[in-house]
């Protein structure tokens, strides 16, 4: 009896571990098929048709941890609009757009959207970071790289926002930003219109 519920838990465990990875190379594979449909040597495609790679794909399984521990990953954003920004302490557009994005927190609840700020830098630069300038309104993950490059597999640079509809589907998709006071006015305006139509409001 014991042998054979110890070979219908490897059978189980070897199922999901196989969707999970047909999940993932599928996922990358629509990426890699989007970005060869468009010349992105050229800069006006790269701007203009990146976003098309991402929105309406499914997120692939991750797991992060945010600046206290707490494990973030699919099931747990399920059932809420997600929104993730992409960002380290040395890009000065990232730095630029803040205050916007601490606005758009504020003015959503946390019973309608997660906020999370995944940052490249370590969780002693991050904690450095926020004593200097401040509290930032998003949920701060840190080290998430290999999320930001290798799961999610994003070819843009920072900063980047992308927002998750509650069934887990990319909705959203924004790279790049100006590095002056414009900045936070730009992606308050373009999140919170994005917001609002994903959320029906």
């Amino acid at each position: 009896m014991d042998n054979r519920w110890l070979i219908v838990s490897f059978l189980f465990l070897s199922i999901c571990v196989q969707h999970a990875f047909s999940q993932d190379s599928g996922y990358k594979k629509s990426v890699d098929d989007c970005y060869n449909s468009y010349d992105f040597q050229k800069e006006r495609y790269r701007f203009k048709h990146q976003k098309e790679c991402y929105i309406g794909q499914k997120i692939p399984d991750f797991e992060i941890y945010d600046m206290d521990g707490k494990l973030i990953d699919n099931y747990s954003i399920q059932g809420k609009v997600t929104v993730i920004n992409f960002w380290f302490t040395a890009c000065p557009p990232c730095i630029a757009e803040m205050p916007g994005l601490n606005e758009i927190s504020k003015k959503y609840s946390d019973d309608e959207v997660n906020f999370i700020a995944a940052s490249t830098d370590n969780t002693e630069t991050l904690k450095r970071f926020i004593d200097r300038k401040g509290k930032f309104g998003f949920e701060l993950v840190p080290d998430a790289s290999q999320f930001f490059y290798d799961i999610l597999y994003i070819h843009s640079g920072f900063p980047t926002t992308i927002i998750i509809d509650e069934k887990g589907f990319i909705q959203y998709f924004y790279a790049g930003g100006l590095a002056d006071f414009r900045a936070s006015r730009r992606i308050k305006k373009k999140l919170c219109t994005a917001l609002d139509e994903i959320l029906g409001k």
